[in-house]
């Protein structure tokens, strides 16, 4: 399976499961594009092995949430009893935060890196 083949049918997995638009297509393969590219650079692969397309899946969704493409349900702060209060987390401030992708699934990628090859050392 060519790497071209991977991205379509996660894309149009991540496009099935939340019922995104066409529109949204071009947004979402270079989603899974950029989570492929660094599942690979992290291993030191060439390939993307079929067990890691759903790590590469689950990385291009939280970038999609965090870019508002895919809705997250609002969490809840606080409830308050007298008077009926209930106010929700800022989704926006998630978005902001710096994340690092890779350092959530390090577990999962583990077992597929590759050693990499030493540096020569200059003479």
């Amino acid at each position: 399976m060519t790497a071209a083949d991977q991205i379509d049918r996660i894309a149009s997995g991540i496009k099935r499961t939340y019922d995104l638009s066409v529109a949204d297509e071009a947004m979402i393969r270079r989603r899974v594009q950029l989570s492929i590219t660094r599942i690979l650079a992290s291993c030191n692969r060439d390939d993307l092995p079929e067990e890691l397309e759903i790590v590469a899946a689950q990385m291009a969704e939280d970038m999609l949430r965090d870019d508002n493409v895919i809705e997250t349900p609002q969490q809840v702060a606080s409830v308050t009893r007298g008077d009926t209060s209930i106010s929700y987390r800022d989704g926006s401030s998630a978005a902001k935060a710096t994340r690092d992708y890779l350092q959530d699934y390090e577990d999962m990628l583990w077992r597929y890196r590759k050693p990499g090859i030493p540096r020569k050392e200059e003479s």
